[in-house]
């Protein structure tokens, strides 16, 4: 869940033809969780103390990086 969720917010970027927002998401992966893809299970692991907790987290909605991402529309409701 956690890579796949990481490979659908940077997808996002591509299908937009969003070279320079994919970029910098990558840097910014890069800088915050060493890892230009995202965070890693592991991490997240960490982070949540439990897998069920890693897989809630995984599956919930964040408006504002759906906002970032183009994809605020088809989880919240928009246009």
């Amino acid at each position: 869940m956690v890579n796949e969720r990481n490979a659908n917010r940077l997808n996002s970027y591509l299908k937009r033809g969003d070279m320079e927002g994919y970029e910098m998401a990558r840097k910014s992966n890069s800088d915050t969780y060493q890892n230009a893809d995202g965070p890693t299970p592991e991490s997240m692991l960490e982070k949540y103390g439990s897998w069920e907790g890693v897989i809630n987290a995984s599956v919930s909605s964040n408006p504002g990086m759906d906002a970032c991402v183009g994809l605020y529309d088809i989880y919240h409701g928009g246009k």
